[in-house]
Parts: C-alpha cells; structure tokens; sequence
C-alpha cells in the first residue's frame, strides 16, 4: 500500500514555509508584582485580629469557677430551659 500526499487527503494545511519569525524578547531579572485590594487588606487586618484575641474569656471563666466551687453559683432550672428554648427558636 502506497501512502499518498498526507496533507491533500486529510484536509490539512501545508506548514507554512514563507512565514517570517520574529525573536521574542527575553527579559531576565524582571519579577511578578502583587498588589492586594484594599478590601483584601482589611480583610486581612481584621484576620490577624481575630487570630490574636484568645478564644476563652479566662477572667469571666475563673469568675464562674470560683463561684461554683464556692457553692455561689445557682443557676434555676427555668433559666435554662428558658435559653434553651431560645435558641431553639
């Protein structure tokens, strides 16, 4: 079997032989730049912030404990069922 012009016979075109090729420029030593918007900077403020302040209120907690220990501390059952229900809804 004799394989004929693979081009005419797949509907290719030819490379171009004609074209001229220009260099490009190499450019050495430039760096990226990013620059973040304002929103993403106060974004980013208000994450360290939040990132920094402690998750427990330890004074508030030490309060409580000291309290029950000393038996000071009484919570009624209706006061809780009554928060309960509210975040329930």
């Amino acid at each position: 079997m004799r394989i004929g012009n693979i081009y005419t016979m797949q509907g290719i075109n030819r490379p171009a032989s004609n074209v001229s090729r220009s260099k490009t420029e190499k450019t050495f030593g430039t760096k990226d730049a990013f620059t973040p918007s304002a929103l993403a900077t106060d974004f980013n403020v208000a994450r360290r912030a939040v990132a920094a302040s402690p998750d427990v209120r330890a004074d508030r907690v030490n309060d409580i404990m000291e309290r029950i220990n000393s038996g000071e501390y009484n919570v009624s059952a209706a006061d809780v069922a009554r928060k309960i229900i509210d975040q329930i809804g």
